[in-house]
């Protein structure tokens, strides 16, 4: 059964044929009411979530980087300015000196051991070293003429020696008196040898300047002993030990054998080495001063070595 409301028209009929009316859904309004926003704060602190939260959910922190600024590559038509170090760079005279090189030359047959002062050592900087001016002079002025005097003396004193043997006090006191100036001449030709660079190789191991004695034979702790050490056994046992020693024999076949042949053969080298080198002083003094340094301090390798080791 139809009913007709008042003040309606006819289109707003509503038929009702004894079922149950659906109602219709609540009105809800396009923008939030604040009813609506208090039943959804309540709805979520029974959850337990606040509206930051639910907003802004919780990330975790990350530790804070410091900015990287990065300059910007330069355009390749612009011209960047030069910079110059400011580092200071010593000069050679106020450089730490270097330590020698040391190579090892090893075969089934022999070892060879050699030893370079300076890395750099070549031809340009042998007229800039001390030690080759020192060579040459040593080479040129010294050599020849201690060699000739060391030969002439060993030749003239161990002849008078074996002559006055006929009487034994006489040439007892000529034998000890000929042994301590071989020992002499042969500490005088170790310190000569200084002139030719730098220390030999038996100085740099120890470390210090160890020379064997002239008037004793008690040998310093780090140089190779020649003979067993002098007991009380008297003056005269003591004396013939003194100039039975290996070290005065050895000063006398050096001066006598090997320190003329060196003299002439290193005096002529220096003198030709030189004399070629004056015309062309330009191309070949360094040539010329190396070959020099190089004989220098060969000849006194040779020298200490059969002196003193």
């Amino acid at each position: 059964m139809s009913n007709r409301l008042p003040d309606r028209t006819a289109s707003e009929y509503i038929v009702n044929d004894g079922s149950e009316s659906i109602e219709p859904p609540p009105p809800y309004s396009e923008f939030p009411t604040e009813t609506s926003a208090n039943n959804r704060q309540l709805a979520n602190e029974c959850i337990g979530i606040n509206d930051h939260d639910r907003v802004f959910p919780s990330m975790p922190e990350m530790p804070e980087q410091t900015p990287q600024f990065t300059q910007p590559l330069p355009h390749p038509n612009m011209r960047t300015p030069l910079h110059f170090p400011n580092d200071f760079i010593p000069p050679p005279s106020m450089r730490p000196h270097r330590r020698p090189i040391v190579r090892d030359y090893s075969s089934q047959r022999a070892a060879t051991r050699q030893i370079i002062d300076n890395e750099d050592d070549c031809c340009c900087t042998a007229p800039c070293e001390i030690s080759t001016w020192g060579c040459l002079i040593y080479l040129t002025l010294f050599s020849l003429p201690f060699g000739i005097f060391c030969f002439i003396w060993t030749i003239t004193t161990s002849i008078m020696c074996f002559t006055t043997l006929i009487l034994p006090p006489l040439g007892y006191v000529m034998c000890l008196i000929t042994a301590a100036s071989y020992r002499m001449l042969g500490r005088i030709e170790l310190v000569t040898q200084q002139l030719c660079g730098g220390q030999p190789r038996l100085f740099r191991n120890l470390g210090y300047q160890a020379y064997p004695p002239v008037f004793s034979l008690e040998n310093p702790p780090t140089l190779p002993t020649t003979t067993t050490s002098l007991e009380s056994r008297g003056w005269f046992n003591s004396s013939f030990s003194y100039m039975t020693d290996a070290y005065t024999w050895r000063c006398l076949v050096y001066f006598m054998m090997i320190k003329s042949f060196l003299s002439v053969i290193t005096f002529i080298i220096t003198i030709l080495a030189v004399t070629i080198s004056i015309p062309l002083a330009l191309c070949l003094l360094g040539p010329a001063l190396y070959l020099v340094k190089t004989v220098g301090v060969w000849q006194k390798e040779v020298a200490f070595e059969f002196l003193v080791l």
